[in-house]
């Protein structure tokens, strides 16, 4: 019989494959119908928008994970992820500057699906890497 900490450690790693590979449909198999996010919850739809984005705004997008912690159904997954901005994200035109980026993102898992999903990641070095800002220390 498999664990909880087992199956959920291969959802996250399923999802990290299937961001690499910039599998949409597949990642979204990962995801219950309806997920909760900061509070809020999500249809597939939104899900599916959020990564459209980033995959068209930074084609190459590649996840490098660092650390994952499994903790019966909850997750947490440290990686940075990196690429060229190549596309229009948040309404910043591409700048061509490939960005490396470091997140967190928080799991929660439930008949073999994600119901919860978290992130935080350094939304400043990534601008600033864009060159969308100027860093606020100079």
């Amino acid at each position: 019989m498999t664990t909880p900490e087992a199956s959920t450690r291969h959802l996250v790693e399923q999802y990290i494959d299937r961001y690499n590979e910039h599998d949409i449909e597949g990642l979204l198999d990962l995801f219950a119908p309806e997920v909760e996010q900061g509070g809020n919850r999500h249809d597939r739809d939104a899900i599916e928008g959020a990564f459209q984005t980033w995959v068209t705004a930074f084609p190459d997008i590649q996840v490098h994970p660092e650390q994952l912690l499994v903790d019966g159904t909850d997750a947490a997954l440290h990686f940075s992820f990196t690429g060229t901005h190549a596309g229009s994200f948040l309404g910043i035109e591409a700048t061509n500057e490939y960005v490396e980026v470091e997140e967190v993102l928080l799991f929660r898992a439930s008949d073999g699906v994600f119901t919860r999903f978290d992130a935080v990641w350094d939304e400043l070095g990534m601008f600033v890497q864009i060159g969308a800002i100027d860093h606020p220390l100079g």
